[in-house]
């Protein structure tokens, strides 16, 4: 009797535990995203009152999302954003950059391509779950279509040659 009770209670125990693991385990993540799927949308500015995401930037060209923190990788990246875009521009490929740089719980908004620039901040708990990171810098190449076209993880000094070639079908 003692030994079908310790059974049941052991069964039980390992049940929660599988119940507990599998609930607990966290949304999307960087992982997750891949090539050819879809991306999730959410709000990336706000201009004349009126909200904009990345839906309202798609079709019109490639959407580059350069997610940053304040760790030596997303710095290295930092230092090379300007002339990358610069460079990529002057190749001409039709593209728009987003800057989404952790701030504490903020998330700081700068789309790099335009002029005036837009800009906006908001609580990082606001950005999809699935762009979700412990490695920054995290870069996205959206493609015109909607699709992902790059993931690209981690500070690399060919990361800009990377993505000109995965903009190569936006010239």
């Amino acid at each position: 009797m003692k030994k079908r009770i310790l059974l049941a209670v052991l069964s039980a125990a390992v049940l929660a535990l599988v119940i507990f693991v599998l609930l607990a385990r966290p949304a999307k993540t960087r992982d997750s995203l891949q090539a050819g799927e879809s991306f999730e949308d959410f709000i990336v500015a706000v201009k004349n009152a009126s909200p904009l995401t990345l839906k309202d930037f798609t079709g019109k060209g490639s959407l580059i999302l350069a997610f940053t923190d304040n760790s030596a990788q997303s710095k290295k990246f930092l230092e090379r954003l300007e002339s990358g875009i610069l460079s990529l521009k002057e190749d001409g490929r039709a593209f728009m950059c987003f800057l989404v740089t952790r701030a504490g719980a903020h998330a700081v908004i700068e789309e790099k391509t335009s002029s005036p620039p837009l800009m906006y901040r908001m609580p990082y708990s606001r950005i999809p779950a699935i762009y979700s990171t412990l490695s920054f810098p995290l870069i996205i190449h959206i493609g015109k279509d909607g699709h992902i076209k790059l993931v690209y993880s981690g500070y690399s000094p060919t990361m800009f040659s990377d993505i000109s070639d995965s903009l190569k079908d936006n010239k």
